[in-house]
């Protein structure tokens, strides 16, 4: 299934563009203007369908999920190595902004260094139960990681905090937005890492 998530390798030899770039696109994403170039309002629409108990959050949630598959085809062409140099990269730029105007995200890198791993095993979680297709693997995907987002993303007033007992409707109505992310970013990840694996012109 991670095949299937991120393409196959192509080769292991670093791109022309620098982690610099890598983490320059991505740290755009988490901005206003670029977010994965969502249009606002369907990025709006989604983060509704998540309901009201979890709207607040659910837009960064949605931006993390984008960044995984991101940073997954990275990995799986060019090493594990280049992607920590890409966070290196990436915590230097978010040293040089004004932590006053850039608050939301100046803790990016702890953030998805946080989430990566707890959505590769909803990966893996997603697997446990054999689906039948891959369809199925993905809709697996999408429920557990809403699980892990709401049980690790939200706040310690919240009753779902650490808990795996959620509601399934709330469940659903998360992995409803996941899953509008996934469907829309997925296949456009590997276009997305060649761009920006292109020299400048």
């Amino acid at each position: 299934m991670f095949g299937g998530l991120f393409g196959r390798a192509r080769t292991l030899a670093p791109p022309v563009s620098s982690p610099d770039v890598f983490a320059g696109f991505l740290l755009a994403q988490f901005l206003p203007e670029f977010q994965w170039q969502i249009p606002k309002a369907e990025l709006d629409e989604w983060v509704r369908a998540s309901g009201p108990e979890f709207e607040q959050e659910c837009h960064m949630w949605i931006l993390i999920y984008c960044a995984w598959p991101f940073r997954g085809v990275i990995i799986y062409r060019y090493g594990e190595q280049f992607q920590k140099d890409v966070m290196t990269a990436l915590r230097v730029q978010l040293a040089k902004l004004d932590p006053q105007k850039f608050d939301p995200i100046m803790d990016l890198p702890r953030l998805l260094e946080f989430w990566y791993p707890k959505l590769d095993a909803a990966v893996e979680e997603s697997l446990k139960v054999k689906p039948k297709s891959t369809l199925d693997a993905y809709a697996g995907l999408t429920v557990s990681a809403a699980i892990f987002f709401i049980a690790l993303g939200t706040g310690n007033d919240s009753p779902w905090h650490m808990k795996t007992d959620i509601p399934h409707a709330l469940v659903m109505k998360v992995a409803t937005a996941i899953a509008e992310a996934h469907e829309r970013m997925q296949p456009q990840m590997p276009g997305i890492v060649d761009i920006v694996s292109r020299p400048p012109r």
